[in-house]
């Protein structure tokens, strides 16, 4: 996730953390302690860019930091590439197991299918569809709250780290906050 400085129309009227060198020492001053984050100085000024376990853990950090006075921008979160094999980008990939109520299962599946996954295991139950699907970690930004959505609160989640796999292409964009 990229973190930046707020330059717009209203910068500088909230907050006691408005300068990007302030913002970078504060960033600096959490990866000392939290030995889990990775910050590095990107090519814009003003520009950070997190690299964390998963996204709560950017989430805490950012809500930390606003509850000190930092006002800034963020970019939203995005998977790591892993280096490249025989010139193909290898992404994080999850293993998702989904529990939907019978009724709802086309919807969801249809979202995880945008989300490039893919089903590897369904298994129907007299009033649920238990799913197994393998899907980039990308794609899994922002599912939850579909699912919640979609399924009225019913359907249950759970993703475990499956190991990296081929990029699968782009997964649509779900906005930018930093110019």
């Amino acid at each position: 996730m990229k973190i930046c400085i707020n330059d717009g129309p209203l910068a500088g009227r909230e907050g006691n953390l408005l300068t990007a060198r302030q913002v970078r020492e504060r960033l600096f001053r959490e990866v000392r302690t939290n030995v889990s984050l990775q910050v590095a100085d990107t090519d814009t000024a003003g520009h950070f860019e997190i690299k964390a376990r998963g996204e709560m853990q950017i989430a805490i950090l950012v809500e930390q930091m606003r509850r000190e006075g930092s006002r800034g921008a963020r970019l939203a979160p995005r998977g790591h590439f892993q280096a490249r094999r025989q010139r193909q980008s290898h992404r994080a990939v999850q293993e998702l197991s989904v529990d939907l109520p019978q009724n709802i299962s086309a919807t969801s599946m249809q979202s995880l299918a945008s989300r490039k996954a893919e089903i590897t295991h369904m298994e129907h139950h007299p009033h649920s569809v238990e799913l197994t699907a393998i899907i980039p970690t990308r794609g899994l930004i922002g599912f939850e709250t579909v699912l919640v959505n979609t399924t009225k609160g019913l359907g249950i989640i759970s993703a475990l780290f499956h190991g990296y796999g081929p990029h699968k292409g782009e997964i649509p964009n779900r906005g930018t906050g930093c110019s």
